[in-house]
């Protein structure tokens, strides 16, 4: 969850520099760093995971028999999942909308950073929202909070309207991210 907001606020930084160079190295070294990190990861038990393991396809069937035999997880699954996906597109929505607005690639920029600072605003009350007894209406309401104000921007001409608006779906994706996980 951490990249949900790094990542944003270091693309700002990045197009403050003014050079697209930039954002490419550090994107490739960002790259290097993540493939140094996964390459140090170890099983915990080789020999009985070497055991079980009958391939990949196999695998995700058997995760995919778990979660239909697991209602409550798959739908936090699906949560998750549908969450990335509206986060995703956001990030691809921005850049038509930073067009829009007339405020190009640094447009973009403060779209992201206003979804990042959303989740970091919001992300001191995640416990409490989850600590609520009615967990289920508290994500359903935070995938509402995540996804509309993404397609709100489109319709507007108005900066400070278009930047707010990522700014509440920023919120949005923490509570949903952090409580469906």
């Amino acid at each position: 969850d951490v990249v949900v907001v790094v990542g944003p606020a270091s693309v700002v930084l990045l197009l403050l520099a003014g050079e697209p160079w930039v954002g490419v190295a550090a994107n490739a070294a960002s790259c290097l760093g993540v493939r140094e990190l996964v390459s140090r990861l170890r099983v915990r038990n080789r020999a009985e995971t070497a055991k079980e393991s009958t391939g990949l396809t196999s695998e995700v069937l058997q995760g995919i028999r778990a979660l239909r035999a697991q209602p409550t997880a798959l739908t936090l699954v699906l949560f998750c999942a549908l969450g990335s996906s509206v986060y995703g597109a956001s990030t691809v929505l921005f850049i038509p909308i930073s067009e829009k607005l007339g405020t190009g690639t640094g447009g973009y920029g403060y779209l992201l950073a206003g979804q990042a600072a959303g989740g970091v605003l919001v992300g001191g009350l995640v416990n409490r929202l989850g600590a609520s007894g009615r967990l289920a209406l508290v994500i359903v309401a935070s995938m509402w909070v995540l996804s509309l104000p993404i397609a709100l921007p489109a319709f507007s001409s108005n900066h400070p309207e278009a930047f707010v608006m990522p700014l509440v779906a920023g919120g949005g994706t923490i509570v949903v991210d952090v409580l469906a996980n």
